[in-house]
């Protein structure tokens, strides 16, 4: 709903959404890491698998990234994890460079605690499910141990990293969808 009206000479406009409540919850994973560095994390949604895999080609290249893990979330949907480790600055840079749904690069920036999710669990019966690797250059950067150890038993992968770090802690997330 949208409202617009002058008072006091201005014009005010106001935008309204209603949605229903959401009460169900997921657990996911959070891209930030102990050191106050972040893994990229990507989230598409309705998007083609050719499309996402020539962006992630894009942003490897422009961003200097290593490999990306491409996972199925839904029915063309998808998430796309790097364990390389950036600031929020080049992790906000590499976000507005892709073509992921913009509520998920401003919700976190501007209305929460700056961490990107996410999700782990199933939704609505359907389990994320691994697709493949999009090769990267070679990792210059520092790369997550605890999120790929994560990865590797959930998945029941062998990632090994070039460049791991040494941080044992992972913080996971509970969320309502």
């Amino acid at each position: 709903m949208r409202l617009n009206f002058g008072l006091f000479g201005y014009e005010f406009a106001l935008n309204a959404d209603c949605r229903e409540k959401r009460i169900k919850y997921v657990a996911g994973y959070t891209n930030r890491c102990k050191d106050g560095k972040y893994c990229i994390f990507l989230d598409y949604d309705n998007s083609e698998l050719s499309w996402i895999e020539a962006e992630l080609n894009h942003l490897q290249h422009a961003f200097l990234l290593s490999d990306f893990y491409l996972f199925k979330s839904s029915e063309n949907s998808y998430h796309a994890v790097c364990f390389d480790k950036v600031t929020m600055e080049d992790y906000v840079k590499i976000l507005k460079n892709s073509s992921v749904d913009i509520n998920y690069i401003n919700v976190p920036l501007h209305f929460g605690k700056k961490v990107w999710s996410l999700r782990l669990t199933d939704k609505d019966d359907v389990p994320l499910q691994f697709i493949e690797v999009i090769k990267g250059v070679l990792a210059i950067k520092p790369q997550s141990s605890p999120h790929v150890k994560l990865i590797n038993t959930l998945f029941k992968l062998s990632i090994k990293l070039e460049n791991p770090d040494d941080l044992k802690d992972l913080i996971l997330c509970r969320y309502r969808i």
